[in-house]
């Protein structure tokens, strides 16, 4: 099994290498045992700041070996815009959602097969991994689509259930 998480809470939002608040890094401790309670043997994780500090918190729990992999990183336009991701233009967003789409399906492709590892990334990430689970393939229009489904948001540090 899979298991996805999100990076803790951070004061900054999606805005480059925000680091975890208080809140975050307590969130990340007390998923850890959780984390440990699944027999987690490798975890995988963005390496921008804030997941890589949750990363740290729940492997102290958990001690495993622990990848640092820039396919798992947020959008990097969203460390460049004042306001909302759905604001920039729709060849913008379309870009930087083929862009993700293109390096996370590469990551699935490279873990397919291993089980029980945790993967620690970001929002818009965990969503691209569950639209191509669904889709297989881009079409902007699927994608449009699926965002607007999935408006439910996925909290700081939970575990989500994940088969490829």
């Amino acid at each position: 099994m899979i298991y996805l998480i999100r990076h803790g809470e951070t004061d900054g939002g999606q805005k480059g290498e925000t680091p975890l608040n208080e809140h975050g890094f307590n969130q990340a401790r007390q998923t850890a045992p959780d984390v440990k309670g699944l027999g987690i043997t490798q975890i995988y994780s963005s390496d921008v700041l804030r997941a890589v500090q949750t990363t740290k918190e729940i492997n102290k729990a958990v001690n495993v070996p622990v990848v640092f992999d820039k396919r798992l990183r947020e959008f990097p336009i969203l460390a460049r815009i004042k306001g909302k991701f759905e604001d920039l233009p729709p060849k913008e967003i379309e870009k930087a959602l083929h862009e993700a789409f293109v390096r996370v399906q590469d990551f699935l492709a490279e873990i397919k097969g291993k089980k029980n590892i945790a993967i620690v990334t970001h929002r818009g990430i965990i969503l691209t991994m569950m639209y191509i689970k669904e889709y297989g393939e881009f079409d902007m229009e699927k994608v449009t689509e699926f965002r607007k489904k999935m408006k439910t948001d996925i909290k700081n540090c939970e575990i989500i259930r994940f088969e490829i």
